[in-house]
């Protein structure tokens, strides 16, 4: 089991997180699996809208430990 950290919104599955944001996961977890897993909004798993350690990566990525995940919510306004 490896442990990584998410930041951001749009996540519907927060039970899923410890009080500091982070979670187990299996080792060979991709970027992906994890979204799916904690409900992301669709817009940010179908946009890519989220980096691994500050850097874009695609949801094939396989999370290592202590990575952090942060997405990128879109805002409109007007």
């Amino acid at each position: 089991m490896i442990r990584v950290r998410v930041l951001g919104m749009g996540i519907k599955r927060l039970d899923a997180l410890d009080e500091d944001g982070y979670i187990e996961i299996n080792e060979g977890t991709t970027v992906k699996q994890l979204l799916t897993t904690l409900q992301v909004n669709a817009l940010v798993r179908w946009g890519r809208m989220y980096v691994v350690n500050y850097e874009k990566v695609d949801g094939q990525y396989k999370l290592k430990d202590h990575d952090v995940i942060s997405l990128i919510i879109p805002i409109a306004g007007g």
